[in-house]
């Protein structure tokens, strides 16, 4: 089982349960505004941010692989 955490740090923590214990597995370091939501679907974390940035991340890879922006065209993720 796995519990995700967010805060005003622009960061994602992935937590995974072992026993009674939480042990960290990965940190998703947006690099943008305050992570505010969080969504979850198969192998991909939506994260939206306090600008109005949806972050898409792909699990398997633990990489951003597209930032989806308002009223604009979605783009990749830059490096970095």
């Amino acid at each position: 089982m796995h519990l995700y955490s967010l805060a005003g740090d622009e960061q994602i923590k992935l937590w995974t349960m072992s026993h009674s214990e939480l042990k960290p597995l990965a940190t998703f370091d947006s690099s943008s505004d305050a992570v505010l939501t969080l969504a979850v679907r198969d192998n991909t974390v939506f994260a939206g941010h306090q600008g109005g940035v949806i972050r898409v991340w792909d699990l398997d890879t633990f990489t951003c692989v597209r930032d989806l922006r308002p009223h604009s065209v979605s783009r990749p993720c830059a490096a970095g």
